[in-house]
């Protein structure tokens, strides 16, 4: 019995010692908004016989191109992988059926990767649609925000990041079978060296699973016509655990053509469970997670201004760290924002045959108006509007914020205003017999006249914005200013978009006439 602890005990010292090698430390984590995040890390190591193997969670889910490893004294001499095949006990479950569906069935509203001949997805399967009553076709399947429906005959090969529930009968206790071995498969990445010092490498990569949304909340205040704006970031580690790193969080639009794909280094399609891939980060909380929160943000360090690269914006949180399968809110931003109220209306294109709109047609909305006065873009994300004039703090609503470059006018919708009617309609008040010849078709020439009738039964003042898209020439007006033109290409019509800034006193109608002339192909 002493022999045997003693071959345990060295057995386990021997282990430590293998690993107690592997000192790794990650540097920074720059993450983006569509579920990419590049990794900067350091490895001590000591090789033996010239030769380090990266394995099991040290393995990087690199992106194909990404991938780079190099140490300080420039003496790597060649990067290779393989698999490793390992035997294991298996224990038998007698399954009561091997169908896909029955799986997705037992699983729904699990985390679960979907692989189909067109793409890999990761998301939660909702529902199940039948065509009949015993025979399922279709998934109803959610990714981040968006739901899609999947062909269940599209299915290749499904995986889970954990165990998944499976349709059985029971665990055959006493099986001959149930001391069957089955292979597992574990990747490996080999570091050859020149020599067998200790060493100091860098790895860099792209990976998938760490992601950040920005969110705001937007406390209005009307008898100052200031709100306090605050910009709030959501990080999302569905990948591996972060210690004492930093984070970067990107604000812009990010361009990584092949992160769908694995780097060819660690890509073995046919041997290794999907499973490997690990997930896709997003801003719905999957699974249950760890979730570090308040009204103050959980690192005030966050709190500073961001560094503008290229067409990026960086907010930095330093020495954070965060569990895999964790999520955390930080604060970036609070400043105070002016603004005013206004009704904005996007007239709808009609027919000069139809002449006239119905009354409900054109929606209006109030909204928010504010020029973005920091030096910081405002990231695209969701916006929670609140009402605090007098600190009752009302919820009116939830909005998206527009990308809004510094010194940049933006709008936030608040909700439809059902007090405010706007009708239009078109005339024909003169046709010209002359045809013009435009790319080989022939056209007439019309002048139009077109009537906006405004009726605010508001019984307060307001401002109101008309948008009108209008192809042909508009004549000038200073009713109007034309936000932009598009001169004739294709068609013998600019297009212009219009746009008016008026004001309603309370229960006042109001009529807003222009002409404009339109070439149309078959009159």
């Amino acid at each position: 019995m002493r022999t045997l602890k003693l071959v345990l005990i060295l057995c386990s010292l021997s282990f430590l010692n293998l690993y107690a090698q592997e000192d790794v430390n990650t540097n920074k984590i720059s993450i983006f908004t569509d579920g990419n995040s590049f990794v900067e890390k350091t490895i001590k190591l000591t090789p033996q016989n010239n030769t380090f193997l990266l394995k099991d969670k040290f393995v990087p889910k690199a992106r194909l191109g990404t991938l780079l490893i190099v140490d300080k004294d420039n003496s790597i001499t060649s990067i290779k992988s393989f698999v490793d095949t390992i035997r294991t006990a298996n224990l038998i479950s007698r399954v009561s059926s091997t169908s896909y569906i029955d799986i997705l069935k037992a699983n729904l509203n699990k985390v679960v990767t979907i692989t189909t001949d067109k793409k890999v997805r990761t998301g939660e399967v909702v529902e199940l649609i039948l065509y009949n009553q015993n025979s399922p076709s279709h998934i109803i399947f959610k990714e981040a925000s968006e739901y899609n429906l999947l062909r269940i005959n599209d299915i290749l090969n499904i995986s889970f990041p954990s165990k998944p529930i499976i349709p059985s009968s029971g665990i055959v206790q006493n099986d001959p079978y149930s001391v069957k071995k089955v292979t597992d498969l574990k990747l490996n990445i080999a570091l050859e060296f020149k020599d067998s010092k200790a060493k100091e490498i860098s790895m860099k990569y792209l990976q998938r699973g760490v992601s950040w949304t920005p969110f705001y909340y937007l406390e209005l205040d009307d008898n100052r016509k200031v709100a306090n704006l605050t910009l709030k970031a959501e990080v999302i580690n569905d990948s591996e655990e972060i210690k004492e790193s930093d984070l970067d969080l990107f604000i812009g639009e990010p361009n990584f053509e092949y992160s769908d794909y694995l780097t060819d280094l660690i890509d073995f399609k046919n041997l290794l469970n999907p499973d490997y891939d690990g997930g896709l980060g997003n801003s719905e909380l999957y699974i249950s997670a760890l979730a570090v929160s308040g009204n103050k943000g959980a690192k005030a360090q966050g709190k500073s201004e961001p560094k503008n690269y290229q067409d990026f914006h960086i907010y930095k949180i330093e020495n954070e760290s965060l569990k895999k399968n964790s999520r955390a809110h930080y604060n970036l931003l609070e400043t105070e924002l002016e603004y005013r109220h206004v009704y904005v209306c996007d007239l709808l294109n009609i027919s000069n045959e139809i002449n006239i709109q119905n009354k409900k047609d054109n929606k209006v909305y109030h909204s928010l108006k504010f020029v973005n006065k920091t030096d910081n873009l405002f990231a695209e994300g969701p916006i929670t509007i609140i009402d605090d004039t007098d600190k009752n703090y009302i919820p009116l609503a939830q909005s998206k914020m527009e990308y809004t470059p510094s010194q940049a006018t933006g709008l936030l919708k608040i909700t439809e205003s059902l007090d405010i009617e706007i009708t239009q309609s078109e005339e024909v008040i003169e046709v010209d017999d002359a045809l013009l010849r435009f790319w080989r078709v022939n056209y007439q020439k019309a002048r139009i006249k077109a009537t906006i009738k405004l009726n605010n039964y508001k019984n307060e003042k307001i401002a109101v914005m008309l948008r009108q898209v209008v192809f042909g020439d508009v004549d000038e007006s200073p009713s109007f200013k034309i936000l932009e033109k598009k001169e004739k290409y294709y068609l013998p019509n600019a297009i212009n978009n219009l746009e008016w800034n008026l004001e309603l006193k309370a229960n006042e109608e109001k009529e807003v006439v222009y002409e404009y002339e339109y070439y149309r192909y078959g009159w």
